[in-house]
Formats: structure tokens, C-alpha cells, sequence
């Protein structure tokens, strides 16, 4: 996910795409809320089982919007070095800021001996420079799980900017078909770690077993999405569907709970197909002037979300977690309320932490960037 610093509305070029990406951090964020918060849960985890998804959607949608800020720059007077610099201001604020966060729970943890230094150290130390680490047993980022799909979006930065200039319509739909065949095999059949995540079908990449899983998923969908950007450019008539239906439908897909041997081929289907779709269909679609200021904002916050969330419900489970076992010497009886305003507290942290934080650091470094070569204007449109 990535984004540019915020704009008037009326300068941004993909509001809907805004707007969905917002949901879907939402969506996710809600899903991945204190386990208390879903006691007794409709689904296999409680709201928004298939949100794990939008995973596929960020990653798509980052290679539609990077291919139309870059794709004509890169190899024409934008170097990859320099193209991986503008990520990384884009990336790590946030990213570093969370790391933060989780620092100072796990100083805690040292402190309490609940950890040991051993353990400590290498996940710090690989937190901050943004590797997976190779001393963890399970968790390629242990800090801050959803990092995995942060670092495979980097990975798929870079070999985007390295491949641009060779990467023809031809050369792209070749290899996204590719990819595609290997997802939907590899997942359907539960190979590289597909399905290990409490049975769901394209749930992969958090912990090493299922590196493979996560790769698979970002080398699919984000050179679907600089595909669909390519075939955007070919059609001279696109629709217009109206943001709420598209809203709705990734809302639908993003919360559904198929199960068994439906959940399979409903989740092959929603990466394959309904989120390029969506994409195509939401760079041509236009809210109206009430709403574009929502949908921007939706989409400020919407990384600061995702990259946010876990860190702090780590201090939110512990907190909730202390109180409950002093009142009750018990974790049975955690009310419902204690996962609902750590959900409210991921928002303002978010919102705050976008606004205070991202855009001021973000602005110097882009300054700081711009000194020693050309003026570099990132996209406008965050992913």
C-alpha cells in the first residue's frame, strides 16, 4: 500500500479506487480485532471472515496505480534506485512508527521476563530494516505480522522498476497467466502454505512455511493490476458504475463465509477476476462532490490502518487482559465493548498518526530526496 501526500479532492484521480481501499482496510482490521471480540462468532473467525482477501485486492490495486504514476517514467529519466527511494518514503514513516510501537510492548515484555533478549533482539533488529526474520520460528515479522505482505509488495516494487522498460502488454499478460494458473493450482491443492490459516483457501504468507504463498499472490495480482492499467489504455468506452455498487460488492466478497469446497473456488474466482474488475470498473467511477472528501480521506487512512493495527492490539489485549484477570482472575468474561473500542482506538491512532506524523515526515524526506536530483511527485492515488 502506498500514497501520496493528501490532495484536494479534486486533483485525485482514482477517488473510488480511494474509497475501496479504505473499505477494505477496515474490513481487515475488523477481522484481525482481539479474539474477545468474537466470542461465540457466526464465522470461523468471527465478522468479515473473507477480508484476508484484501490482501490481493492491495496488491492489485498497487500495481494498477504504481504502472499509471511510473510505469511511463522508469527507464525514461526515473532510475530504479530512485523509484525505490520514493517507495521507501512512502512505506517506512508508518512502517517505522509501528515498529515503535511494538518496541516498547516488547521492552515490556523484557522487563517482565516474559521474553529473552535472544528472542528480542533479532526481531527487533529485523523489524527495522524491514527483512523477514530468519531466527523466528513461524512468523516472518513477528513485530508486526501483516508486514509480510508490505515486504512482497517491495519485492514486486523492485522488480517492477528493474523489468519496466522490457515489460511489453505481451510479456505481462504472458507471465499474469502464469501466475494465475500457479495460484489457482497451488492454492487449490494447499501447496507453499495455502490454507494453513485456520482452513482458509488463499490465506498464505504470514509465517515462513507459507513465504512461497505470499509470493505466489503478490507476482499474480499486482501484474494483474498494471494489466488491467495497460488495458485501460486500449479501450476508448469504459462504464461508469456508481461507487456504491462497487462499495457494496467488495463489502460482499470481502465479508461472505463460504464453506468447504466452495470457499476454494469462491476465493480463486474473487482474486482471478472480481478484483481486476473492480479496479477496471473504479478508475472510471465518480462520486459526487459531497462525497469525494470522504473517499479521500478513507483513503489517507487506510495504510496507516492496516500497517498500525497489530502493534496496538497487542497493548489492547494486554491492557483488557490485566484488568480482566485482577476483577475476575479470569480472561473468560472480557466484554465484547473491550474489542470494540480497540477497533475505535486503530482508527484515531490511524487518523492522527496520518496527519501529525506520515504527511510531515513524509513531506521532509520527499524534500530532502528532491535536493540531490529531480523534483519526484508521487502518485496521487494511495495503494
Amino acid at each position: 500500500m502506498t500514497a501520496a501526500p493528501p490532495t484536494a479532492p479534486s486533483r485525485r484521480e482514482f477517488i473510488t479506487l480511494d474509497a475501496l481501499r479504505g473499505v477494505a482496510a477496515i474490513m481487515i482490521v475488523i477481522r484481525h480485532a482481539p479474539p474477545f471480540l468474537w466470542q461465540n462468532p457466526a464465522g470461523p473467525t468471527g465478522l468479515f471472515w473473507e477480508s484476508y482477501l484484501a490482501v490481493d485486492f492491495f496488491f492489485a490495486l498497487s500495481g494498477f496505480v504504481l504502472a499509471h504514476a511510473y510505469g511511463g517514467r522508469l527507464g525514461h529519466g526515473m532510475t530504479v534506485r530512485r523509484f525505490v527511494m520514493v517507495r521507501m518514503v512512502r512505506l517506512y514513516p508508518l512502517y517505522f512508527l509501528a515498529c515503535a510501537i511494538g518496541i516498547v510492548f516488547v521492552t515490556g515484555r523484557l522487563v517482565a521476563g516474559k521474553t529473552g533478549l535472544a528472542t528480542a533482539t533479532p526481531d527487533v533488529v529485523s523489524a527495522l530494516l524491514f527483512l523477514p526474520n530468519p531466527s523466528s520460528p513461524n512468523m516472518l515479522f513477528p513485530l508486526n505480522s501483516p508486514a509480510w505482505s508490505l515486504f512482497d509488495e517491495i519485492v514486486a516494487n523492485f522488480i517492477f522498476a528493474v523489468v519496466a522498460t522490457y515489460l511489453t502488454t505481451r510479456r505481462l499478460a504472458i507471465f499474469a497467466a502464469i501466475a494465475a494458473v500457479a495460484l489457482g493450482v497451488s492454492s487449490a491443492r494447499g501447496w507453499f502454505g495455502f490454507g494453513t490459516a485456520l482452513g482458509a483457501t488463499m490465506d498464505g504468507g504470514t509465517l515462513w512455511h507459507s513465504i512461497g504463498a505470499g509470493l505466489l499472490r503478490v507476482a499474480f495480482s499486482f501484474s494483474a493490476g498494471v494489466l488491467v492499467h495497460r488495458f485501460r489504455g486500449m479501450i476508448a468506452w469504459r462504464p461508469r458504475l456508481p461507487p456504491a455498487v462497487l462499495m457494496g460488492g467488495l463489502i460482499l466478497v470481502l465479508g461472505c463465509g463460504p464453506t468447504g469446497r466452495f470457499q476454494t473456488g469462491f476465493d480463486i474466482a474473487a482474486t482471478l477476476v472480481l478484483f481486476p474488475a473492480m479496479i477496471f470498473l473504479g478508475a472510471d467511477s465518480k462520486p459526487g462532490l459531497r462525497a469525494e472528501r470522504l473517499f479521500a480521506w478513507m483513503g489517507a487512512i487506510s495504510y496507516p490502518i492496516y500497517v498500525l493495527q497489530m502493534p496496538i492490539y497487542a497493548w489492547c489485549i494486554y491492557v483488557s487482559y490485566s484488568i480482566a484477570l485482577r476483577r475476575t482472575g479470569s480472561y473468560e468474561h472480557i466484554s465484547r465493548l473491550w474489542g470494540i473500542a480497540s477497533v475505535v482506538l486503530v482508527v484515531a491512532v490511524a487518523i492522527a498518526a496520518n496527519r501529525w506524523f506520515d504527511q510531515p515526515v513524509r513531506r521532509w524526506l520527499t524534500g530532502r530526496l528532491n535536493r540531490g536530483g529531480r523534483i519526484v511527485r508521487t502518485a496521487r492515488v494511495g495503494i
